[in-house]
């Protein structure tokens, strides 16, 4: 019985009176963390294992100073890079920044171009580019907001 999983959407566990978010499936009754294995763990040591920051979508170990909060129904969920370039509110707030911010360039930049229906490859690859960068900036400024700082 000691060994059954709970199931909340995130646990916080206290190790070292430390509070570290562990993801749901992943907290034996007793508090501690299941050790994981393969390549999320690396050659992390079963100490490491058990004090580790893991990102609540993958199970992933976030470094220090790597990890994202987000918010979430029980409080700040952590996420690693590879998930939190992922999460849907970023991408939606980047996609309708892209949409008005590359849609104006576009027009300051190559309005009259568009507008004689002089359409050449290096013009696609411009007014391509005018909407790439303003996604990435907005997704950089999202993610540099919600970095989460090393203890």
């Amino acid at each position: 019985m000691g060994t059954a999983l709970l199931r909340p959407c995130v646990a916080i566990m206290a190790t070292q009176g430390l509070n570290k978010a562990v993801p749901a499936g992943d907290v034996r009754r007793n508090g501690r963390a299941r050790g994981r294995r393969g390549p999320a763990m690396g050659g992390a040591t079963h100490r490491e294992r058990q004090e580790a920051e893991v990102c609540v979508v993958c199970g992933r170990i976030v470094p220090p100073g790597h990890g994202f909060a987000f918010a979430a129904p029980v409080g700040p969920a952590l996420s690693c890079t590879r998930c939190a370039v992922r999460h849907r509110p970023i991408i939606r707030k980047a996609l309708q920044t892209t949409a008005v911010v590359g849609t104006m360039l576009t027009v300051i930049n190559h309005g009259d171009a568009l507008l004689a229906l002089h359409l050449t490859p290096d013009l696609l690859w411009k007014t391509s580019l005018t909407y790439v960068v303003p996604y990435l900036v907005s997704t950089y400024g999202a993610l540099s907001i919600s970095r989460r700082a090393p203890v």
